[in-house]
């Protein structure tokens, strides 16, 4: 079954835009004829193929408890059916549609709302029995509708029905996208769990606050590699950039659970300082005990004082108490005698029984200061060199990050600083595993860029441009764009392909006329009945 704009869908929903298209399935803007021409949007499954009895069953028993859902951060859809073995829903329509068009251009309070949002969803998931793990959170996957609540989208996709449309539709990987998937889920076992759904959340809240992927596009598998997690660049607060690195954590078990975040979202959306930890008032208990423990404190203060008074009677000599800190000046006796220059030297009463204050009793021995040390010349360079390469390292220039952790084990090495040495050979040892991490994805990447490409006929016959070409789809036979990693830019809904026009123009034809594309994929003109003004 081919999808094509201003068709019925199920004798039913006429299919007005294409809204997006993922590996195995398409959403459409729709209107309900049956209903006034409510405008909603279509989620059709292995459009074109369709499921055998099988997999269409199984998504029916799944998506019959998806129905059974409540809450205000899914969204949630409203009517389910197969037509011609096709699953597919309708749902809200979203004007603004999804995130991902915010990439780079959140502010804080932006996060805050969605981090609440998007985590209360998930909590709400997390809480079923059994849990549903959504496994695909991304910025593609959350909209945001007219009041401004961040709805989830795509839930109760099991790893069954996953296998399933992969098997159905061969050409494309499936079990999340991998630049939002955690370390844990490319270990042997790669069992979903609630922490990877966590994991994910924080690399889609550093894509829309920096334009960026924390690891780039292959997640996870760079952190288990050894990557470090970069800093949020921008003015961003401590607590928001907390979040988002204990979301971002290797281990699954250090991760915070989704009910976490969204407490944590709530105060700071409510203007409170203390966002990991709730206020309590002090009980009155612990008044008490302070005011004890500061009374056995000064008790402890009487005794050493009197202790010293009697020990310098005994000996003459100072003890020091090296535990009190006291004011540098000069000591006086501790019992006086005559002072020859008193103006009554008889009366030695008077400093006899002369007060004893704190500063004549205690010692004034001071410890010694301690002169800094500017550290050696080469110790400064080492720092330096240091710094450029864990800058390099978190820019994924591995290359750069390893030449510069060469330096300074050079420089340690010259200086027989073992242990400098012995940091600059481990990071030289993670540079490695990184580098060969990301030539491996690069060699399954550009697998999967073949397998996609082997779909296709005429690849690279029609070039539109640098960033695009015209194909045939093998399957039907159907004219369509696909960008130089073979993911769809624009449907096959066509029946002809022109030869190449002026100005690097090319036309493809379908029921209605011909279309004139630029190299950019804009429709320069539609419905064309020749295209001589373009020749």
């Amino acid at each position: 079954m081919l999808l094509q704009q201003d068709t019925l869908f199920d004798n039913r929903y006429l299919l007005k835009k294409l809204l997006g298209s993922g590996g195995f399935s398409e959403v459409w803007l729709v209107e309900d004829t049956k209903v006034s021409y409510k405008k909603m949007a279509l989620k059709v499954y292995a459009p074109g193929k369709g499921l055998d009895d099988d997999g269409v069953q199984l998504f029916s028993n799944e998506f019959e408890l998806v129905f059974d859902l409540n809450h205000a951060n899914l969204l949630r859809p409203s009517h389910f059916d197969v037509c011609e073995r096709s699953p597919y829903l309708l749902m809200p329509y979203c004007e603004q549609g999804s995130v991902n068009k915010f990439a780079g251009r959140f502010a804080e309070e932006d996060a805050w709302r969605f981090l609440h949002d998007v985590a209360a969803g998930l909590a709400y998931l997390h809480e079923q029995e059994p849990p549903i793990i959504h496994q695909d959170i991304k910025s593609d996957n959350v909209l945001k509708d007219q009041s401004g609540r961040y709805l989830i989208t795509d839930f109760g996709i099991s790893a069954k029905s996953r296998s399933t449309l992969r098997k159905s539709m061969s050409s494309v990987k499936l079990g999340g996208t991998m630049a939002y998937m955690p370390p844990e889920r490319f270990s042997k076992e790669n069992i979903p769990i609630k922490a990877s759904d966590i994991w994910a959340i924080g690399a889609t809240v550093y894509e829309l606050l920096t334009g960026h992927l924390p690891f780039g596009e292959h997640g996870g598998l760079m952190q288990k590699s050894g990557a470090e997690t970069p800093d949020l660049s921008g003015n961003f607060s401590k607590e928001l950039q907390e979040v988002v690195c204990r979301c971002l954590l290797k281990d699954p078990w250090d991760r915070p659970v989704a009910q976490q975040i969204v407490e944590w979202a709530k105060r700071r959306l409510k203007g409170e300082k203390n966002v990991f930890q709730t206020k309590k008032e002090k009980p009155r208990i612990s008044k008490i005990m302070f005011g004890i423990g500061s009374g056995v404190a000064l008790l402890l203060l009487a005794f050493v004082i009197v202790r010293y008074v009697f020990q310098s009677k005994k000996t003459d000599k100072p003890v020091s108490i090296h535990s009190v800190v006291v004011e540098d000046k000069p000591t006086e006796p501790i019992v006086s005698g005559p002072n020859p220059t008193d103006s009554n030297p008889t009366d030695s009463t008077n400093s006899l029984i002369s007060p004893i204050s704190p500063a004549s009793v205690i010692p004034t021995e001071v410890e010694e200061s301690v002169i800094p040390i500017s550290p050696a010349p080469w110790l400064t360079e080492y720092d330096r060199i240091l710094t450029i390469a864990q800058s390099a390292y978190n820019r994924r220039d591995y290359v750069r990050a390893k030449e510069e952790y060469n330096r300074a084990l050079n420089l340690a090495n010259r200086n027989g600083d073992r242990n400098k040495a012995a940091f600059a050979t481990g990071q030289i040892v993670a540079c490695d595993r990184a580098i060969e991490t990301a030539r491996m994805a690069e060699e399954a990447k550009q697998k999967e860029i073949r397998e996609r490409l082997a779909t296709y006929n005429f690849v690279g016959n029609y070039p539109l441009g640098t960033r695009y070409m015209i194909v045939q789809n093998k399957s039907n036979y159907r004219w369509g764009i696909i960008n130089p990693e073979g993911y769809v830019a624009e449907t096959f809904n066509y029946t002809q392909v022109s030869s190449r026009l002026r100005n690097g123009y090319y036309a493809l034809k379908n029921d209605r006329g011909w279309v004139v594309f630029d190299s950019s994929l804009n429709k320069v003109a539609t419905d064309r009945e020749n295209l001589d003004d373009y020749k």
